[in-house]
Protein backbone atom coordinates (compact mmCIF):
# COMPACT_ATOMS: atom_id res chain seq x y z
CA UNK A 1 0.00 0.00 0.00
CA UNK A 2 2.05 3.15 -1.24
CA UNK A 3 1.80 6.26 -3.15
CA UNK A 4 4.50 7.87 -5.40
CA UNK A 5 3.92 11.45 -6.24
CA UNK A 6 6.23 12.12 -9.10
CA UNK A 7 6.82 16.07 -9.48
CA UNK A 8 9.36 18.03 -11.91
CA UNK A 9 11.03 20.99 -10.57
CA UNK A 10 13.09 23.85 -12.35
CA UNK A 11 14.17 26.87 -9.91
CA UNK A 12 17.62 28.25 -11.11
CA UNK A 13 15.62 30.11 -13.63
CA UNK A 14 12.06 30.47 -11.69
CA UNK A 15 13.27 30.71 -7.89
CA UNK A 16 10.06 30.89 -7.22
CA UNK A 17 9.42 27.13 -7.22
CA UNK A 18 11.73 26.32 -4.49
CA UNK A 19 9.45 27.70 -2.08
CA UNK A 20 6.27 26.09 -4.11
CA UNK A 21 8.49 22.84 -4.10
CA UNK A 22 8.48 23.38 -0.04
CA UNK A 23 3.98 23.63 -0.01
CA UNK A 24 4.50 20.47 -2.09
CA UNK A 25 6.56 18.54 0.02
CA UNK A 26 5.16 20.46 3.15
CA UNK A 27 1.48 18.74 2.79
CA UNK A 28 1.61 14.90 3.34
CA UNK A 29 3.39 15.98 6.24
CA UNK A 30 1.23 18.09 8.29
CA UNK A 31 -2.01 15.94 6.69
CA UNK A 32 -0.23 12.72 6.93
CA UNK A 33 -2.46 10.01 4.67
CA UNK A 34 -3.13 6.48 5.67
CA UNK A 35 -0.86 5.13 3.31
CA UNK A 36 3.10 5.37 2.88
CA UNK A 37 3.83 8.65 0.45
CA UNK A 38 7.31 8.73 -1.54
CA UNK A 39 8.14 11.91 -3.65
CA UNK A 40 10.34 11.35 -6.67
CA UNK A 41 11.66 14.46 -7.14
CA UNK A 42 12.82 15.43 -11.21
CA UNK A 43 15.69 18.19 -11.04
CA UNK A 44 19.20 19.40 -12.61
CA UNK A 45 21.73 18.69 -10.57
CA UNK A 46 22.72 22.20 -11.04
CA UNK A 47 19.66 23.47 -9.54
CA UNK A 48 21.46 24.67 -5.94
CA UNK A 49 17.69 26.25 -4.87
CA UNK A 50 16.03 22.83 -5.06
CA UNK A 51 18.82 20.83 -3.63
CA UNK A 52 18.30 23.22 -1.10
CA UNK A 53 14.98 22.46 -0.18
CA UNK A 54 15.44 18.61 -0.66
CA UNK A 55 18.25 19.04 1.87
CA UNK A 56 15.45 20.45 4.36
CA UNK A 57 13.13 17.89 4.12
CA UNK A 58 15.68 15.10 5.01
CA UNK A 59 14.94 15.04 8.57
CA UNK A 60 11.50 14.14 7.96
CA UNK A 61 12.60 10.82 5.83
CA UNK A 62 10.59 7.79 7.12
CA UNK A 63 9.18 4.50 6.53
CA UNK A 64 5.51 6.67 6.26
CA UNK A 65 7.45 9.51 4.08
CA UNK A 66 10.42 9.70 1.64
CA UNK A 67 11.99 12.09 -0.72
CA UNK A 68 13.99 10.03 -3.69
CA UNK A 69 15.61 12.27 -6.12
CA UNK A 70 16.36 11.89 -9.73
CA UNK A 71 18.78 14.25 -11.07
CA UNK A 72 18.21 14.67 -15.17
CA UNK A 73 20.63 17.08 -17.26
CA UNK A 74 18.23 20.00 -18.37
CA UNK A 75 17.75 19.05 -21.53
CA UNK A 76 15.75 15.52 -20.36
CA UNK A 77 14.20 17.11 -17.38
CA UNK A 78 12.23 19.88 -19.58
CA UNK A 79 10.81 16.91 -21.44
CA UNK A 80 8.79 15.63 -18.47
CA UNK A 81 7.54 12.61 -20.45
CA UNK A 82 10.94 11.22 -20.03
CA UNK A 83 11.27 11.94 -16.08
CA UNK A 84 7.86 10.16 -15.81
CA UNK A 85 8.80 7.24 -18.16
CA UNK A 86 11.52 6.41 -16.21
CA UNK A 87 9.92 6.57 -12.59
CA UNK A 88 7.10 4.70 -14.39
CA UNK A 89 9.69 1.80 -14.94
CA UNK A 90 11.26 1.87 -11.30
CA UNK A 91 7.64 2.99 -9.48
CA UNK A 92 6.65 0.01 -6.72
CA UNK A 93 3.43 1.95 -5.73
CA UNK A 94 0.16 0.95 -6.28
CA UNK A 95 -0.72 4.55 -7.41
CA UNK A 96 1.58 6.80 -8.95
CA UNK A 97 0.88 10.87 -8.94
CA UNK A 98 2.47 12.52 -12.15
CA UNK A 99 2.07 16.06 -10.60
CA UNK A 100 2.99 19.92 -10.77
CA UNK A 101 5.19 21.26 -7.62
CA UNK A 102 2.62 23.54 -7.46
CA UNK A 103 -0.03 21.53 -5.92
CA UNK A 104 -0.81 20.75 -2.02
CA UNK A 105 -2.68 17.73 -0.65
CA UNK A 106 -4.31 19.07 2.15
CA UNK A 107 -6.47 16.72 4.66
CA UNK A 108 -8.30 13.24 3.54
CA UNK A 109 -6.97 14.46 -0.36
CA UNK A 110 -4.69 11.52 -0.47
CA UNK A 111 -6.32 9.24 1.43
CA UNK A 112 -9.71 9.95 -0.86
CA UNK A 113 -7.61 9.69 -3.99
CA UNK A 114 -6.30 6.17 -2.56
CA UNK A 115 -9.68 4.68 -1.54
CA UNK A 116 -11.50 5.82 -4.67
CA UNK A 117 -8.84 3.83 -6.28
CA UNK A 118 -9.24 0.78 -4.07
CA UNK A 119 -12.78 1.03 -5.23
CA UNK A 120 -12.88 1.95 -9.00
CA UNK A 121 -9.28 0.25 -9.81
CA UNK A 122 -9.36 3.01 -13.01
CA UNK A 123 -5.91 3.07 -15.17
CA UNK A 124 -6.52 6.82 -14.30
CA UNK A 125 -8.32 8.83 -12.13
CA UNK A 126 -8.49 12.75 -12.08
CA UNK A 127 -9.91 15.57 -9.66
CA UNK A 128 -13.04 17.38 -10.91
CA UNK A 129 -12.31 20.15 -8.96
CA UNK A 130 -9.36 21.71 -7.67
CA UNK A 131 -8.84 24.82 -4.75
CA UNK A 132 -6.61 27.34 -6.77
CA UNK A 133 -5.59 30.63 -5.73
CA UNK A 134 -7.90 33.29 -5.77
CA UNK A 135 -5.53 35.59 -8.69
CA UNK A 136 -1.95 34.72 -9.88
CA UNK A 137 -1.12 37.77 -7.31
CA UNK A 138 -2.10 35.91 -4.35
CA UNK A 139 -1.14 32.90 -5.31
CA UNK A 140 2.74 34.24 -5.23
CA UNK A 141 2.15 36.21 -2.13
CA UNK A 142 1.13 32.75 -0.37
CA UNK A 143 4.22 30.91 -2.11
CA UNK A 144 6.57 33.57 -0.75
CA UNK A 145 5.38 33.01 2.76
CA UNK A 146 7.38 29.16 2.21
CA UNK A 147 11.13 30.56 2.68
CA UNK A 148 12.20 27.60 4.90
CA UNK A 149 11.08 24.38 6.35
CA UNK A 150 7.41 23.34 6.60
CA UNK A 151 5.17 25.60 4.58
CA UNK A 152 1.89 27.50 6.17
CA UNK A 153 -0.74 25.47 5.52
CA UNK A 154 -3.33 26.93 2.66
CA UNK A 155 -5.96 29.19 3.88
CA UNK A 156 -8.92 28.12 2.10
CA UNK A 157 -10.66 31.55 2.20
CA UNK A 158 -7.93 32.10 -0.43
CA UNK A 159 -8.54 29.77 -2.53
CA UNK A 160 -11.83 29.21 -4.89
CA UNK A 161 -13.09 26.21 -6.45
CA UNK A 162 -11.73 25.85 -10.65
CA UNK A 163 -13.76 22.82 -12.30
CA UNK A 164 -11.73 19.84 -14.73
CA UNK A 165 -13.67 19.02 -17.31
CA UNK A 166 -10.70 16.58 -18.31
CA UNK A 167 -7.68 15.44 -16.71
CA UNK A 168 -4.59 18.17 -17.24
CA UNK A 169 -0.99 17.57 -16.42
CA UNK A 170 -0.47 17.76 -13.26
CA UNK A 171 -3.76 15.72 -11.78
CA UNK A 172 -2.80 12.16 -13.42
CA UNK A 173 -3.13 9.53 -10.73
CA UNK A 174 -2.33 6.79 -12.32
CA UNK A 175 -2.41 2.84 -11.09
CA UNK A 176 0.79 1.31 -10.59
CA UNK A 177 0.49 -1.37 -12.59
CA UNK A 178 -0.88 0.39 -15.61
CA UNK A 179 1.92 2.55 -15.53
CA UNK A 180 5.32 0.19 -14.96
CA UNK A 181 3.59 -1.92 -17.85
CA UNK A 182 2.55 0.93 -20.08
CA UNK A 183 5.10 3.87 -19.15
CA UNK A 184 4.25 7.43 -19.75
CA UNK A 185 4.40 7.26 -23.97
CA UNK A 186 6.92 4.89 -23.54
CA UNK A 187 8.72 3.66 -26.86
CA UNK A 188 6.71 6.09 -28.87
CA UNK A 189 8.81 8.60 -31.55
CA UNK A 190 7.20 11.91 -30.96
CA UNK A 191 7.48 15.11 -32.87
CA UNK A 192 8.66 16.38 -29.86
CA UNK A 193 12.22 15.07 -30.25
CA UNK A 194 13.09 17.94 -32.45
CA UNK A 195 14.82 20.62 -30.28
CA UNK A 196 12.73 22.15 -27.72
CA UNK A 197 12.81 24.89 -25.08
CA UNK A 198 12.91 23.12 -21.62
CA UNK A 199 9.13 23.48 -19.92
CA UNK A 200 7.93 26.06 -22.74
CA UNK A 201 6.96 22.99 -24.56
CA UNK A 202 5.09 20.54 -23.05
CA UNK A 203 2.55 18.50 -25.75
CA UNK A 204 3.60 14.99 -24.24
CA UNK A 205 0.34 15.69 -21.49
CA UNK A 206 -2.05 15.91 -23.84
CA UNK A 207 -0.19 12.99 -25.98
CA UNK A 208 -0.15 10.87 -22.60
CA UNK A 209 -3.83 11.56 -22.05
CA UNK A 210 -5.15 10.43 -25.18
CA UNK A 211 -2.83 7.50 -25.02
CA UNK A 212 -4.51 6.41 -22.39
CA UNK A 213 -8.05 7.47 -23.38
CA UNK A 214 -7.48 5.15 -26.48
CA UNK A 215 -6.05 1.97 -24.46
CA UNK A 216 -9.48 1.24 -23.68
CA UNK A 217 -9.22 1.06 -19.73
CA UNK A 218 -11.00 2.89 -16.68
CA UNK A 219 -10.79 6.42 -16.49
CA UNK A 220 -12.93 8.43 -14.24
CA UNK A 221 -13.33 12.01 -12.47
CA UNK A 222 -13.49 11.64 -8.64
CA UNK A 223 -14.51 14.64 -6.00
CA UNK A 224 -10.94 15.17 -4.43
CA UNK A 225 -11.51 17.20 -0.87
CA UNK A 226 -8.65 19.72 0.06
CA UNK A 227 -6.85 19.77 -3.11
CA UNK A 228 -5.09 22.98 -3.45
CA UNK A 229 -3.31 24.65 -6.55
CA UNK A 230 -0.66 27.57 -5.87
CA UNK A 231 -1.19 30.09 -9.11
CA UNK A 232 1.98 32.31 -9.76
CA UNK A 233 2.89 34.84 -12.18
CA UNK A 234 5.62 33.52 -13.35
CA UNK A 235 5.28 30.27 -15.60
CA UNK A 236 8.06 27.93 -16.78
CA UNK A 237 5.35 26.46 -19.50
CA UNK A 238 5.00 29.98 -21.32
CA UNK A 239 6.78 33.03 -21.55
CA UNK A 240 5.40 35.78 -20.34
CA UNK A 241 3.80 36.47 -16.52
CA UNK A 242 0.67 36.42 -15.87
CA UNK A 243 -0.24 39.46 -14.06
CA UNK A 244 -3.88 38.95 -12.79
Amino acid sequence: MSIEIVTHVWAERFPLFANALRYHLTGPIRHPPSVPVTFKICYTPSDSQVIAVLDEFADYNSPAYKIVRLPLPLDLLGRRHYGRDLSAAESRADLVWFADVDYYAGPGCLDTVYREWEREKAAMLWPDSCLISCTHVLGDSQIAEAVSGLSPTPVASEFKHNRYSKAIGGTFFIDGDYARDVGYLRGEQPPWKKPMRPFEDTPCDVRFRKQVQNGGVKMRAITIPNFYRLRHCESAIVTHKVTT
